[in-house]
């Protein structure tokens, strides 16, 4: 199969990459989580953690002072690596933070029932923010722009990873993040700007898909649970070297792999630190300049931007 080349020439202009005129490849000083201090007791989830995005998420809440930290991961051995950086990154900050892992699968429901039971257990069925980072870039024929080339349990498989998982993780997790004791009640969707392409060469359609649906799947849960306080965005976290992307992206598009690792973490602890009702339910890109983004609220609430919808 020939190596794909990438022409964002042809990217739609509704992607939204310059929606703010200032964008970041690092964080940026007014974002930097270094600076928060979350409550006594702040609990926070973030499945997909043993790698890559994931877990520099993990790595940013533990900056903010997140007294609790769940990570999850299919592998145990990368979970258990992560752990211990945690905990270094912990003393650092001169906070104690308790860092719990779960070895888990996160296509399938049984995972987040255990995971639900770990939080009712081990920490009064608390949850303050749950970050659904699992997902993972097209493998084998999923590359191929051709439909009736691909095959069909990679075609499963990925939007499962991509999609499915944040179904469960919300059907099983949502209610204790209703709980009074839940206080942060905000929910991260890591999802992609290749939810904005239809061609076959950076965005599969596989891959394109399931993170289409996992946007607007955080709309419905936006706007299921908006009077009860949820706050649920979509975060695409940049386009960074991480081992999921370099190991599921052509080597001709390893080009564009140049925002910081730490950058959607960084994004991700702003959207915790106070509420965002006006963010709710929209898709937001981590490169943007959020102190922009949060000077055109009024705009962006009144035209109802950053959500999907058909031009007619």
């Amino acid at each position: 199969m020939a190596q794909p080349e990438l022409d964002l020439s042809k990217a739609p202009a509704h992607w939204g990459m310059n929606f703010t005129e200032t964008t970041h490849q690092q964080p940026s000083r007014s974002i930097d989580p270094s600076n928060v201090t979350f409550p006594q007791g702040y609990t926070v989830v973030v499945i997909g953690a043993g790698k890559g995005i994931g877990e520099h998420i993990a790595k940013a809440y533990v900056q903010a002072r997140a007294e609790n930290i769940i990570i999850t991961s299919r592998t145990g051995s990368d979970l258990d690596r992560v752990k211990k950086e945690l905990e270094t990154l912990a003393q650092q900050t001169g906070q104690a933070v308790k860092v719990s892992t779960l070895v888990q699968d996160a296509t399938k429901p049984e995972s987040y029932t255990k995971l639900k039971d770990l939080l009712e257990e081990g920490f009064n069925g608390r949850l303050d923010t749950l970050v659904f980072c699992a997902g993972g870039g097209p493998v084998g024929t999923l590359w191929t722009p051709r439909i009736d080339e691909t095959d069909v349990d990679e075609w499963n498989e990925s939007i499962a990873l991509n999609f499915t998982g944040s179904y469960y993780a919300a059907k099983y997790l949502v209610p204790l993040m209703l709980r009074p004791q839940s206080q942060g009640k905000t929910i991260v969707n890591i999802t992609s700007a290749a939810s904005h392409f239809t061609g076959g060469n950076i965005t599969p359609a596989s891959y394109s898909i399931g993170k289409l649906a996992l946007n607007r799947f955080t709309q419905i849960l936006g706007e299921n649970y908006a009077d009860q306080g949820l706050v649920v965005v979509a975060v695409h976290p940049g386009s960074s070297p991480t081992p999921g992307a370099l190991g599921s992206m052509p080597p001709s598009l390893h080009n564009i792999l140049t925002d910081d690792q730490g950058l959607c973490g960084a994004v991700c602890v702003w959207i915790s630190k106070k509420k965002r009702e006006w963010i709710s339910g929209r898709y937001i890109c981590a490169t943007w300049d959020m102190d922009e983004l949060e000077s055109k609220k009024e705009e962006i609430v009144k035209e109802d931007k950053l959500k999907w919808r058909m031009a007619v």
